[in-house]
């Protein structure tokens, strides 16, 4: 029902002999009445069976509903289209789907007449309540539709969810860094605890779609299995940093809870909400997941799932999920220099201090490693780290990222160098101290991924990955070298470089379109001048594919206000990722059937809905439109340039307009036997595809 309607109860009596008497008025009945009681039942929409066929890995739906009248099938929970059909002259549908990225749960079924939603049964990885079973109708449904309760009394079905029946819904999720770094072990020092973060926006499509809040939707997460049946409920047993939280972080949470009191789903703290909501985002987020990379079986994954869940508060319905990519990694390499008998903890490292330094004997390498980098700080600085384990790095050297409420260098931390100032710093130059020469290297030499992958995570976790990986991109490009990295050099501003802050920028390398962008190519490769070495981040004017100049790319929303991350995907994992089976890519998958940078106008617009437009983000058109197809050259007419922008100064095609996916196009021009045209996925679109140029 609608909001604001009155669910009347009617005698189930009274609706049986109103319609026994319109079936037997003017006696023995009409056809009319007759084809009316027909076409009364036919519009009945209803699922009789719903089943995955695990053996031939196929989804089987079939029910009723009214002849001729098309039937969409959507995935219940996350809202994706799973497919279409007809209903046939016998009032009859059903729909088998195979290669489905993943199994739904539910399905909600729509058609003109109403829409229902039921359980898939034998669906792998659910949990279904009892109440999700019930139909889900939307406000189409008929009131004398009720069932009868096993004592004979009449009851009606539960009314549908406030104001949202009718509607559909997409969450968007991710990793506000695109892989979170942990500290594998706790007991000699710490530098970073088990602290993921998610962000998430809830949008009820439409042609004018709206973002909604905390007082509309609850958001959820809950973990769930990857393909391979690996799933992450639990960090207990995994770590050793609930022993040490006391004496690191002057805290106590219980195991499964992090600092800031988020908790693993496990099975006995069941699924978690998003405790914040920031409204001037309208951005749910939830802060400092306590998750570890090793799953339930004790295997390493990196990439575990999390299910995250938008839930009417009206209803308790879940409106939309999506399977989001909860990345951490304990992987850092300082084993490879720092354990004994390396060249950081070695005999000729302790004689350059003039001292016999006793290095760890420690059979764990994860903690010989450590304690070799304390016996090396004292030896240096005059400290005791060693004899008061387990040491917090942040406590002397100050890290942004551990100060969540901002307060900024206390104490000593305002005298000495932050804490990726001291460790890049130091890395980046020579064992003396000095700025690499030409006959002098750094520490850590050498220019690439791997280079970084010397301390983060890492050549098994690859925490560089996505579609600047694809494009044969390192960490310098955007980040700059070491010593750009520890402020060595100050900013073109003028000011020293901040951590967490100061970070390269999307413009700074997508500086325009084709009529208007910086350098000789519409996309650079490098986020900076060559010439700078702070590499500070270029500012482009030409802002079409720009975040905000002082924000950052998670920080950053356009197009109705949407996270940019919800289109692109996380920091360092910008979709898609190269591996097709890789557990990044499962969310744009899940909303738009594919892979990539969320492109298709229905993930968040109601299938029609939207006019034909130029406004779409970074001033995209509708994309796989028929319409668009049909009437884009009055757009050109108008404006040739709106075109040129991104097919090219001569409409030959470029990067800029190349199709997400394999697209089918209707033409009138010089297309197939069926007046189609078929373009694969990554076709430059030129005007000479379908037609001449004009």
């Amino acid at each position: 029902m609608r909001a604001g309607t009155k669910w009347t109860q009617i005698p189930l009596a009274l609706v049986v002999t109103s319609v026994l008497a319109l079936a037997s008025c003017g006696g023995g009945g009409s056809s009319d009445a007759r084809e009316a009681l027909t076409d009364s039942a036919a519009k009945h929409l209803v699922i009789s069976e719903t089943e995955w066929e695990a053996d031939e890995s196929k989804l089987k739906i079939k029910g009723t509903g009214t002849r001729g009248e098309s039937v969409s099938v959507y995935d219940a929970d996350s809202g994706s289209l799973l497919g279409t059909t007809d209903v046939n002259r016998q009032n009859e549908w059903q729909l088998s789907l195979q290669k489905l990225v993943s199994v739904p749960c539910r399905v909600r079924i729509e058609s003109g007449d109403g829409s229902r939603a039921e359980a898939i049964a034998e669906a792998p990885n659910c949990t279904v309540a009892a109440s999700d079973n019930r139909d889900r109708d939307d406000h189409d449904r008929d009131d004398h539709d009720r069932d009868d309760d096993d004592d004979g009394e009449e009851t009606s079905p539960a009314p549908n969810p406030g104001d949202m029946a009718g509607s559909q819904f997409q969450i968007f999720a991710a990793n506000d860094l695109g892989m979170h770094c942990m500290d594998e072990d706790f007991s000699v020092f710490s530098i970073l605890p088990p602290f993921n973060t998610l962000q998430a926006q809830v949008l009820r499509k439409g042609g004018e779609p709206a973002l909604l809040d905390a007082s509309q939707v609850e958001v959820r997460y809950s973990a769930v299995a990857d393909a391979s049946g690996s799933i992450n409920t639990t960090s207990a047993g995994k770590t050793n940093f609930w022993d040490y939280v006391q004496s690191l972080f002057d805290a106590s949470p219980a195991v499964d809870v992090g600092l800031t009191g988020a908790k693993m789903p496990s099975n006995t703290n069941g699924p978690q909400s998003f405790a914040n909501f920031e409204a001037d985002h309208k951005r749910y987020v939830a802060q400092g997941i306590p998750i570890t990379p090793w799953d339930d079986n004790g295997q390493h994954n990196s990439y575990p799932l999390f299910r995250i869940e938008a839930v009417d508060k009206a209803s308790g319905l879940v409106l939309s999920s999506l399977d989001t990519v909860v990345p951490v990694s304990e992987e850092m390499a300082c084993a490879d220099c720092h354990n004994s008998g390396r060249e950081a903890a070695d005999a000729p490292t302790a004689a350059r201090y003039g001292q016999a330094i006793a290095w760890s004997t420690n059979a764990n390498p994860g903690v010989q490693y450590k304690e070799n980098i304390l016996l090396l700080h004292d030896v240096k600085h005059g400290t005791f780290l060693f004899d008061n384990q387990p040491v917090l790095c942040a406590d002397c050297h100050y890290s942004p990222a551990l100060d969540l409420a901002g307060a900024g260098p206390q104490g000593v931390q305002r005298s000495i160098p932050f804490l990726s100032f001291a460790i890049h710093e130091r890395h980046g130059e020579t064992l003396a101290g000095q700025i690499p020469g030409a006959g002098d290297t750094a520490i850590v030499a050498g220019r690439g991924i791997n280079t970084c992958y010397n301390c983060h995570p890492g050549q098994s976790t690859q925490c560089f990955r996505g579609a600047m990986a694809n494009a044969d991109l390192v960490c310098q490009d955007c980040h700059g070298g070491m010593l750009a990295v520890a402020g060595t050099y100050p900013l073109s501003s003028g000011r020293v470089r901040q951590p967490w802050i100061d970070l390269p920028k999307c413009q700074s390398c997508h500086t325009g379109d084709v009529l208007n962008h910086q350098g000789n190519r519409v996309v650079s490769r490098l986020a900076y001048r060559a010439d700078d070495p702070a590499a500070s981040p270029l500012l482009a004017s030409n802002k079409r594919f720009a975040e905000a100049d002082i924000g950052l790319y998670r920080n950053s929303a356009g197009h109705g206000g949407m996270d940019c991350t919800a289109c692109h995907g996380s920091p360092h994992a910008i979709w898609p990722n190269a591996d097709p089976h890789a557990n990044d890519n499962v969310a744009a998958q899940q909303i738009q059937g594919y892979s990539g940078t969320i492109t298709e106008c229905g993930s968040c617009h109601t299938n029609g809905a939207l006019s034909l437009t130029l406004n779409g983000p970074h001033g995209l058109h509708n994309v796989d439109d028929p319409r668009w197809t049909e009437d884009h050259g009055d757009f050109y007419e108008r404006n040739p340039n709106s075109c040129r922008n991104c097919h090219g100064s001569n409409l030959e095609g470029t990067r800029l307009s190349r199709t997400a996916a394999d697209r089918i196009f209707l033409t009138d021009e010089d297309g197939g036997p069926d007046n189609t045209i078929s373009l694969a996925q990554g076709t430059n679109v030129s005007c000479t595809l379908c037609h001449e140029r004009p």
